[in-house]
């Protein structure tokens, strides 16, 4: 948490683009135009192992480099 979201303008963009996605996903009007349907909630399931394993490696990345501190995972990957 070093790092931290200080950039107001990439947090709200981030919120906006998540908000319009939904919108264009879920609210039937939008389907209608973009000639879309809305998503199963079985359909975003399939995403889940790889969420978790971008999770777990991003945790055993920062254990390591803490752990190794100044190390080639240290220069290569944190910034």
């Amino acid at each position: 948490f070093e790092q931290g979201m200080s950039n107001t303008f990439m947090n709200y963009s981030l919120f906006f683009e998540t908000i319009l996605g939904a919108f264009l996903v879920y609210v039937p009007v939008s389907n209608t135009v973009t000639g879309t349907r809305p998503l199963r909630f079985t359909w975003w399931t399939s995403a889940v192992p790889f969420s978790l394993a971008i999770y777990i490696y991003d945790e055993l990345r920062k254990g390591w480099i803490r752990k190794n501190n100044g190390g080639w995972l240290h220069r290569n990957t944190y910034w």
